[in-house]
């Protein structure tokens, strides 16, 4: 971002004016690369992508003619006086700062702890090596705008917004969102034996600093989709620090290792609903340690505490239209079909639940034309939303024409995360699968 502000590079350059060449389905800008957008079709779609983030070396060396250690060096580490900071490869420094990092540790195949080794590699994607003391001098130089004027500091804590107008969980270098008000602009860290993570929160001039010598710290959370509260750290740093006056009572402790029972009664008394949400996160967050551990009896009843407490029959909602066909309880490895027919042409409205990630639909519904064999409709990640639960969980609820004809509901599953076999939290209304119902007039 200096090099854009210093006017030597253009957020909206082709890459391949720096000599970068990357196969694609479009034209790759640099702002592509910088907001993890630059996979098919540019700009269409966040994708969070380490490895294509690091190819800014390549513009960064084109730009200047020096690499990327070199101008952090002298623009940010000698400039702050940081004296635990240094990237993994510059010998005269990494060795005194190695020698006063704690032991890496990771966890083998059978959960057992033992001594790894830290990464070497380093370039713009991973492998600097700091102190929480030093990232928070480097923290507040940015409150202060010691690198940047503050107009390009806020750009590169603006969401960018897609090619389709949809506002995206990513800016420029940092994840940028808005929780209960308040705005968070955060980043994570995962590696092998190292993970970190940082969150500002701009109004209440605060930063946090986490940095540990495992994983453990971002395996697991789901942290690249976006959002930061599927870190129970990161739940604990807010409930202590920033939303404290957000609800109507103090925000409760809640023990997760107590009885379901007791759980469900605890949270059935609450009445806030922003704080129930929020507690809903941290039960989530919750799970995926466990789910990390490998522990089955305790992801089982967090899985009930969800189910009754947070599961919502929003399918139910559509019970006053008359129904033309459905498929539910979708299991693991399916591929299952119902006839409908329609005498004349029809405003339907299509509820289906199913799972896609970014880039590749797993487990979804769609509606054929039984003469032609013609998809009419499918879901897709466009015209789906986020069904609750795990972030792969999307629902796809809207009114489509269908004309006069004869047409063919579908529903395929993959062998994992279907009805009965959660392998992460269920949606919120419990349903999985495609139904259609005549539209309310």
């Amino acid at each position: 971002m200096q090099l854009v502000e210093d006017g030597l590079i253009n957020l909206e350059d082709p890459i391949t004016e720096y000599g970068l060449q990357i196969p694609s389905e479009g034209i790759i800008r640099v702002r592509h690369l910088l907001s993890h957008t630059s996979e098919d079709p540019p700009g269409r779609y966040y994708r969070y992508n380490g490895a294509r983030f690091g190819r800014l070396d390549w513009i960064i060396r084109a730009t200047t003619g020096e690499p990327f250690g070199d101008l952090l060096e002298e623009r940010i580490v000698k400039r702050l006086e940081l004296t635990d900071t240094s990237p993994s490869d510059y010998a005269e420094n990494y060795d005194r700062v190695l020698s006063r990092l704690a032991m890496p540790y990771e966890v083998d195949r059978s959960g057992d702890v033992e001594l790894g080794e830290y990464p070497t590699y380093f370039g713009t994607s991973a492998g600097l090596v700091s102190s929480a003391a030093d990232l928070a001098k480097y923290y507040t130089a940015i409150d202060h705008n010691v690198f940047l004027s503050p107009e390009v500091q806020q750009l590169a804590f603006t969401p960018a917004v897609s090619t389709a107008g949809d506002t995206l969980p990513y800016g420029l270098g940092w994840f940028t969102q808005e929780y209960m008000g308040v705005r968070l602009i955060w980043h994570y860290g995962y590696w092998v034996c190292n993970s970190s993570l940082i969150v500002k929160v701009p109004e209440q001039n605060l930063s946090f600093i986490i940095l540990t010598n495992t994983n453990a710290l971002s395996h697991g959370f789901s942290l690249g989709t976006g959002d930061v509260l599927t870190s129970p750290v990161a739940i604990a740093f807010l409930k202590a620090f920033v939303l404290t006056d957000r609800f109507t009572r103090p925000i409760p402790e809640i023990d997760w290792s107590a009885h379901e029972d007791a759980l469900v009664e605890q949270l059935d008394e609450i009445e806030d609903r922003q704080l129930l949400q929020l507690l809903k996160k941290e039960l989530m967050a919750e799970w995926s340690i466990y789910n990390v551990r490998g522990d089955a009896e305790t992801k089982d009843r967090l899985f009930g505490v969800y189910s009754r407490s947070f599961a919502e029959a929003g399918i139910r909602q559509l019970s006053g239209l008359r129904e033309l066909v459905r498929i539910e309880e979708v299991g693991n490895s399916e591929d299952l079909s119902e006839e409908f027919s329609l005498s004349e042409d029809t405003e339907v409205h299509v509820y289906a639940v199913g799972e896609i990630v970014p880039g590749r639909v797993h487990d979804s519904g769609w509606i054929e034309d039984v003469g032609t064999g013609e998809t009419i409709w499918q879901m897709t990640e466009e015209n789906t939303e986020h069904a609750g639960g795990a972030v792969s969980n999307r629902r796809a609820d809207l009114v489509i024409t269908l004309p006069a004809g004869t047409y063919r509901l579908r529903y395929q599953s993959d062998r994992g995360h279907a009805f009965g076999d959660w392998q992460a939290f269920p949606p919120d209304d419990g349903f999985w699968g495609i139904a259609v119902f005549e539209a309310a007039p």
